[in-house]
């Protein structure tokens, strides 16, 4: 029996996803876990080597074929991925896990990623992401008084699509 399911671009985007990552989706996932530390090649499925994830892009193929992990938002030398894929471009996020041989040749989990595309009417949309230490909890093992660490995040972006030629190319950028 497969496992896994789907998020959608509503889904998504409400979601508070730590640098607004796609990467962390799959932790939602029964079995899908980080190993401790996190970062490059950290994703495992249902005890799986870290390697034995296949990315997919609408349909087509996104696995690094040396390391094993996804090429979008690829991990740098310290394992944080730079975001090159804003949430706001993803229609649908899949998973499955068991899955059947159509998807074959990877044992773990199956990541699929839908991206939206441009339609017959002018569409967009903007956000910002603000995320400060104002909240944050003291670390148990800090001594008091000592406050929590300085932290301040912005993100930010736009995206908007339309037709180029009603009902023949369009265009969708972010």
């Amino acid at each position: 029996e497969t496992l896994g399911g789907t998020l959608t671009n509503k889904s998504i985007n409400e979601l508070p996803l730590q640098g607004r990552d796609f990467q962390n989706l799959l932790m939602l996932r029964p079995g899908v876990q980080r190993t401790p530390g996190g970062g490059y090649l950290s994703v495992t499925s249902n005890g799986n080597r870290l390697s034995d994830n296949n990315y997919m892009v609408d349909g087509t193929d996104d696995t690094d074929m040396y390391y094993g992990d996804t090429v979008l938002n690829g991990a740098g030398v310290n394992g944080t991925p730079a975001s090159h894929l804003p949430l706001d471009a993803i229609q649908e996020f899949n998973t499955q896990q068991n899955q059947g041989a159509d998807y074959g040749w990877k044992p773990g989990a199956v990541v699929n990623i839908g991206l939206k595309s441009g339609t017959n009417a002018v569409h967009g949309s903007a956000y910002y992401f603000h995320r400060n230490a104002a909240l944050d909890a003291r670390n148990y093992f800090s001594r008091p008084p000592q406050e929590p660490s300085a932290l301040l995040l912005h993100q930010f972006g736009a995206s908007i699509g339309g037709p180029i030629v009603k009902e023949k190319w369009f265009y969708f950028g972010t």
